[in-house]
């Protein structure tokens, strides 16, 4: 039995009663007249009579607008299930469509909208219908942005929504219509049709349809947005891993002769001659393990290729901070050199340990590094420093002299693919990935990366990870 059904059973059972109640009122009362008097005097029937009727007028008039209140309350709570669930717009109809058949509004229904900025609707959800009218549904002009629900009324003339349902409900089926507005715009309409007009003859009723209805509506519309912005977002993230995965390739290949050329110089000594550790014998070095470096590179871009960022394999073991900042240095001395750039690492006397990925944190490192390098103008400083940070933790600095970061970049400059622009300056070479790369290592490790202002001017970045007691064979010697 529907909600609104069980509310006129009930109503209909309290009339009963109250019909019951004023009969054996009156025939008690007239019992009393006839026992006390011996005879019925009709002035006192007729006054019994009048007296009855009102008070039944009165109460079934007072039940009605009852019985009308509580179908109204019943109705509403029944269309509150709309909004608190999401569903795509045909969804939202449907479930529409079936609240308010269950409810004994009506026996069919459609609900017909239109497309942002058409002139005319058409069906998108549709019972009682034959199977598959809506994909055939003509389209019906909108509404008037004033129309109000009609009340329910016998078909009067061919419809061509309305003509389907004369099997099923017969050649008079009553038809009651709710305008949809939204922003006091019409964006659809809503057509309920039964045998019996029932509760479709209160204009209050119909009205409950309209508000959650839309709501229901514009909450779909954004269900989908969402659904196809993640969908977008799933697309491009692939394209980009496939992408890193092609240039991977593409680089392989140059940096096998490059490294083919690095084992010649180191073997046949051409660059090296001299004194051992001299300048040139250093600039091999440095070049061994850069590239050295970019096949580990290759090869983690690769994986990248394969697996989503969230399968990033994290070892986190007890490092030697200082280490991994010679080792990032040494790598990136030549830029540096080029640059006319000094580089100067400010280390502690004893050596500070911290629990990290070494081999994430050297890229983090040499991202951040090589940020300094292009962003530093030639002859600029850059200083590397490492301390003790917050409470458990072990710091990292790495400071420039160039021009700094305004506090409105500081907000996105570690999204991927952001680039700081400067009215007027030039534009500087990079990806914009540098450090959004190094934002991810330093969480994935449990740890924390920002940007300051330097106190001299320029930019200082601060890394900050889990620090740790130097190993034993440390701490004996």
């Amino acid at each position: 039995m529907s909600v609104l059904a069980r509310v006129r059973l009930r109503a209909a059972r309290l009339r009963l009663a109250v019909l019951v109640v004023a009969l054996s009122a009156a025939s008690a009362h007239l019992a009393i007249t006839l026992a006390r008097d011996q005879e019925l005097d009709l002035a006192i029937v007729a006054v019994d009579g009048g007296l009855a009727v009102l008070l039944l007028a009165a109460t079934y008039a007072h039940l009605r607008a009852l019985t009308r209140e509580r179908q109204r309350h019943a109705f509403a709570m029944t269309l509150i299930d709309l909004t608190l669930q999401p569903r795509h717009v045909h969804d939202a109809a449907g479930r529409a469509l079936m609240l308010i058949i269950e409810s004994g509004l009506a026996e069919t229904g459609l609900i017909a909208i239109a497309e942002t900025g058409a002139p005319e609707m058409e069906p998108i959800a549709a019972s009682g219908y034959p199977e598959g009218w809506v994909d055939t549904a003509p389209a019906l002009p909108l509404p008037a942005r004033d129309a109000d629900p009609s009340l329910a009324r016998h078909r009067r003339e061919p419809h061509p929504w309305v003509d389907p349902l004369l099997v099923p409900l017969g050649a008079r089926p009553w038809i009651a219509t709710v305008p949809l507005v939204s922003h006091d715009e019409p964006i659809g309409l809503v057509l309920l049709a039964a045998r019996r007009p029932g509760a479709m003859a209160d204009r209050a009723m119909l009205r409950l349809v309209q508000a959650p209805l839309v709501a229901a509506l514009h909450h779909g519309e954004l269900f989908e947005a969402t659904y196809q912005r993640e969908r977008d977002l799933e697309d491009q993230a692939t394209r980009h891993r496939e992408f890193l995965a092609a240039m991977a390739h593409e680089v392989r290949t140059p940096l096998s002769s490059i490294r083919a050329f690095v084992d010649l110089l180191t073997i046949d000594g051409v660059a090296v001659a001299g004194a051992p550790g001299g300048p040139r014998s250093e600039l091999v070095g440095s070049l061994t393990r850069g590239v050295e470096r970019l096949s580990q590179l290759i090869n983690d871009l690769l994986d990248v290729g394969e697996v989503h960022d969230s399968a990033l394999r994290v070892t986190p073991a007890l490092i030697d901070v200082g280490e991994t900042l010679r080792l990032a240095e040494t790598v990136l001395r030549p830029a540096f050199m080029l640059r006319e750039q000094s580089l100067s690492l400010e280390l502690p006397e004893t050596p500070m340990y911290a629990v990290a990925d070494r081999r994430h944190l050297e890229q983090v490192m040499l991202n951040l590094l090589s940020n300094a390098n292009r962003h530093t103008p030639k002859c600029g400083r850059i200083a590397v420093r490492a301390g003790p940070g917050e409470s458990g933790y072990a710091r990292i600095e790495v400071e420039d002299s160039g021009p700094g970061i305004e506090p409105t970049d500081r907000r996105r400059i570690f999204e991927p693919y952001y680039r700081v622009q400067r009215p007027g300056a030039r534009s500087v070479p990079g990806s914009g990935l540098g450090l959004a790369v190094a934002r991810r290592l330093t969480q994935l490790q449990g740890g924390r990366i920002w940007v300051e202002d330097a106190p001299d001017g320029g930019a200082r970045f601060c890394v900050e990870l889990r620090a740790a007691a130097p190993p034993r064979a440390v701490q004996s010697r």
